[in-house]
């Protein structure tokens, strides 16, 4: 079975963050034992800025995380992308919306995995509402979704 992870979780350990990062890293140390975890490519690009630019930087702390990048994506599912937009723009009737293009991409990138483990399963879901979204349990006390 392989994970695809949000980016949050990915940042909340590196670092540290002080409400979330525990649950972040015990939710990806978790799913580790249950097969291989991903980072879709979007989001990788996204990290960069975090390593410098590293990208060696980069690759050693997704490796020590178990992370590696998903070489299957976002491009496997551009109509799941498209039907994803065409429908939030039929029920929102917002066309030019300050969407987030990386969640509609990051989304479609999880429909080639098992699922998708996010803090934010909502985000996902309004686009994707199939796509199995794992969060850890949050500081307040919050079960998975």
């Amino acid at each position: 079975m392989t994970w695809l992870v949000d980016l949050e979780l990915i940042v909340d350990v590196l670092e540290g963050d002080a409400v979330n990062g525990k649950a972040s890293a015990a939710l990806i140390d978790e799913y580790r034992l249950f097969g291989e975890l991903y980072i879709s490519p979007v989001a990788y690009i996204q990290l960069g800025p975090l390593f410098g630019g590293m990208k060696e930087l980069q690759d050693k702390f997704l490796a020590s995380l178990g992370i590696a990048i998903a070489q299957k994506g976002a491009h496997d599912h551009t109509g799941a992308v498209m039907m994803a937009w065409s429908r939030y723009v039929r029920t929102t009737g917002d066309r030019v919306s300050e969407i987030p293009f990386t969640k509609l991409l990051i989304g479609a990138a999880a429909l080639s995995h098992e699922g998708l483990l996010t803090r934010r399963p909502e985000e996902f879901k309004r686009f994707f509402p199939k796509l199995r979204c794992v969060g850890p349990k949050s500081p307040v006390g919050k079960v998975r979704s």
